[in-house]
């Protein structure tokens, strides 16, 4: 059924983008837009092809050509929809006004046009904001929080996506920040892992093993990592210098509890069963949070006697306008701290890394800090 959805809207994009360009370009000339449809079909089709016949020997360059050429190809599309939209608004209003309304209308050549400056400013701002990493800190004021935790500070990492050899700005700013973050804990929110580990990639991720927290470094699995296979992903925690935790809970410190849920991917060797995972019930006497990939059962969570959910997943969209889809499976936005009530936080991370192509539009990344704070008594 993913195939099928997949393939339908992809191909979907490439027919309505040629046949744009065709209209405007190349009506009388057959040939040259015969040419043009078979390299896009090609291009829209690599990611798929790429893993069918190459398997685990992928080559990380032809796989961040397809990834991109499948974001340059949302944006054209979706400018040429947006074109569309106004030409036919402009078409009922001459309807219903009759000659009043001033010719407004854009041609397609016009509209072409505009929608290739409109990628090529969305490619650059796109590149720039995926290296645009920044901390973001958040106080969360708590009422009976115990006093030795006011001012604690949780640093938390989401969607990193390692591969091989797209990562290396990234990484390197995330150090940068963690080292100015000064966290006590650090937790990683899944997704960690996208695809096969080698040498290479081990000796990559274990630069994170230099950030030592005096009360540990813990981390989730989500639906990549289990896609990655969850030994690979476990292999690259650990040389990480993260602590997997799987349906646990421990308690870093006196007063503060943390329970740590694969993601919902984990309960299937295919990594694609929806089965959502079994939250255990929180401790009555500690602030509790719970790490989970994907920001799902918040009622579950609240009705179990947790406070505050970190999770990631969503990227914030990662690239406009799919913001605005992602609100549709996830409706509180990513990058705000939502207070559902009285004793129950939910942050959902826009993320740290990227996943497919290397860009951002929107939705910038970040390492996140989370500082809790003792509300003082009402009293």
């Amino acid at each position: 059924m993913f195939l099928f959805f997949y393939l339908a809207s992809v191909l979907g994009f490439c027919i309505y983008s040629w046949s744009h360009l065709h209209l405007a370009f190349w009506r009388r000339a057959a040939l040259p837009s015969a040419l043009v449809a078979a390299l896009m079909l090609c291009l829209t089709l690599l990611p798929l092809w790429h893993r069918l016949f190459l398997g685990k020997n992928q080559l990380p360059w032809l796989s961040l050509l397809g990834w991109l050429w499948l974001a340059l190809l949302f944006w054209f599309c979706f400018s040429q929809m947006a074109v569309d939209l106004w030409n036919l608004t402009v078409y009922l209003l001459r309807l219903a006004l009759g000659s009043k309304l001033p010719q407004l209308s854009i041609s397609l050549k016009h509209g072409v046009w505009a929608g290739i400056a409109f990628v090529l400013l969305a490619s650059l701002w796109g590149l720039l904001e995926v290296k645009s990493l920044r901390l973001k800190k958040l106080e969360i004021n708590i009422e009976n929080l115990a006093p030795e935790l006011h001012g604690y500070r949780i640093a938390m990492l989401s969607d990193l996506h390692f591969k091989v050899g797209f990562q290396d700005i990234i990484l390197h700013k995330t150090l940068q920040l963690l080292e100015e973050a000064k966290p006590q804990l650090l937790l990683s929110a899944g997704d960690f892992l996208d695809g096969n580990i080698n040498h290479e990639t081990l000796q990559h991720i274990s630069r994170l093993d230099e950030i030592t927290c005096e009360d540990g470094k813990f981390a989730v699995l989500g639906n990549h990592d289990c896609y990655s296979g969850i030994e690979n992903s476990a292999a690259a925690h650990a040389r990480a210098g993260f602590r997997l935790l799987r349906q646990e809970t421990l308690r870093p410190r006196p007063g503060l509890s943390l329970c740590g849920v694969d993601d919902r991917a984990a309960s299937s060797g295919s990594g694609f069963d929806k089965k959502a995972p079994s939250l255990p019930s929180a401790s009555p006497v500690d602030f509790n949070i719970l790490l989970q990939h994907q920001p799902i059962q918040l009622q579950e969570a609240q009705q179990r006697g947790y406070h505050l959910m970190l999770s990631g997943h969503t990227h914030g969209g990662q690239i406009f306008p799919f913001n605005f889809l992602v609100r549709l499976s996830h409706p509180y936005k990513s990058g705000v701290l939502h207070q559902l009530s009285e004793s129950f936080w939910l942050y959902n991370s826009p993320g740290t890394g990227f996943w497919g192509p290397p860009f951002r539009l929107l939705a910038r990344p970040e390492v996140t800090l989370i500082i809790l704070k003792r509300k003082p008594d009402r009293n």
